[in-house]
């Protein structure tokens, strides 16, 4: 049985804005060309993480032959290969099984879009539907997914059912049966419009599953019109985060829906720490700037800083941030500044400064993901507006 979550509204007294002192970065990346698409790059989404054999992987999707590529790093050379068909996906998600094999979740853009799960073995990759796509609805299953897998090797995916009155699912395999089992963790129904846009999954030390996503609520209102007041219905976007203990039943929270004022536009990512706590990275705005957030739940408390912000005029919409914790918990990001160009931000070792570097100066960036090798240094996966797919690893 699938229990109501329940929403609990966070007050101000639970959110602390702590001044941030920018301080100038010093750092070095090594830039490598791993492919070349001539379809327009907003529409090639990347993801990256590294091996047990601390191997950087990275998966896109190529527009130009309808299909998922995976590639990692051999020596000084990129190897590519093909992981299966898709027609169209907003999001890969990357992970790896017990055995070190990479595995994918990716939609595959037929009849409204299917979850889909790659797992690679000794002969290839083998593929699984998980959620099929509802004509009813509209729905796009495995238009947003994100994998993890928990404490005991099994794969787990948060997924949203649509872009249109959608609903936040969570599916988990049944080793014994080879099977995808799904419940829904929240949405479907009044305010909500869609919910478990740009899902970030992950798990704590307790084991517990954490999701990070976007709700599209409505608010009715009253607007002045030529015959009098009329009522309409007002739609924005909401910060969400569920966890659970059990996997079945989740609670909900919304941090942004109250007297915080965290207002979250796009770009929502997670990342767990050694301790259980939750680091969330986003584009946000307040009366008078647009920003880069930084959210941390530590305890009953939440933590909210400002990495980096601008007046309002540009579109943040479509931007994303990515963001991870080093094993010294220490939050690495990556995000897409005014002007388009891939920065790179962390926060010293005393926690009170965040410290900023534009790792690629001479191009717009599109979709991007960060990750961390075993010495914490950061490699950083994008797509540039010539449609190039890149690599930049952090060598200074």
């Amino acid at each position: 049985m699938i229990s109501r979550p329940v929403l609990r509204i966070l007050t101000l007294s639970f959110l602390f804005l702590l001044a941030v002192t920018i301080a100038p970065a010093m750092a070095n990346w090594q830039m490598y060309e791993v492919g070349q698409i001539s379809d327009p790059p907003e529409n090639i989404p990347v993801t990256i993480a590294y091996d047990s054999g601390d191997v950087p992987h990275i998966v896109y999707y190529n527009p130009d032959t309808d299909l998922i590529r995976h590639a990692w790093r051999s020596g000084a050379s990129w190897i590519t290969e093909d992981v299966g068909p898709s027609a169209g996906t907003k999001s890969l998600s990357l992970a790896f099984d017990p055995t070190g094999n990479p595995c994918i979740s990716y939609g595959d853009g037929v009849h409204y879009g299917n979850l889909m799960f790659a797992q690679r073995n000794a002969s290839g990759w083998s593929t699984s539907t998980v959620s099929r796509g509802n004509w009813g609805l509209l729905g796009n299953a495995g238009s947003y997914s994100s994998t993890a897998f928990d404490h005991r090797g099994i794969p787990h995916i948060a997924y949203s059912d649509g872009s249109t009155y959608a609903t936040l699912y969570y599916a988990s395999l049944d080793m014994m049966n080879r099977s995808w089992d799904s419940v829904k963790v929240y949405g479907g129904e009044w305010p909500w419009r869609a919910v478990g846009l740009e899902p970030s999954l992950s798990f704590n030390n307790k084991d517990w599953p954490v999701i990070s996503y976007l709700g599209e609520i409505g608010e009715v209102d009253q607007i002045m019109t030529n015959v009098g007041f009329d009522t309409v219905t007002v739609y924005y976007w909401q910060f969400m985060y569920s966890h659970s203990e059990d996997g079945i039943t989740w609670l909900t929270e919304s941090p942004d829906y109250s007297a915080s004022k965290v207002k979250v536009n796009a770009g929502i990512d997670l990342a767990v720490d050694t301790k259980g706590n939750p680091h969330f990275s986003y584009y946000g705005n307040d009366r008078e700037n647009n920003y880069v957030g930084y959210l941390m739940r530590y305890g009953d408390l939440w933590i909210r800083e400002t990495i980096y912000s601008w007046s309002y005029g540009s579109r943040i919409e479509s931007l994303t941030t990515s963001i991870t914790v080093d094993s010294h918990d220490i939050p690495h990001l990556s995000f897409i500044s005014k002007s388009g160009k891939l920065t790179y931000a962390t926060k010293s070792a005393s926690g009170h400064a965040w410290s900023l570097d534009t790792v690629d100066n001479s191009i717009r960036v599109y979709h991007h993901a960060i990750a961390l090798n075993r010495d914490n240094r950061p490699t950083i996966a994008y797509v540039n507006t010539d449609a190039k797919v890149m690599v930049a690893q952090w060598i200074g």
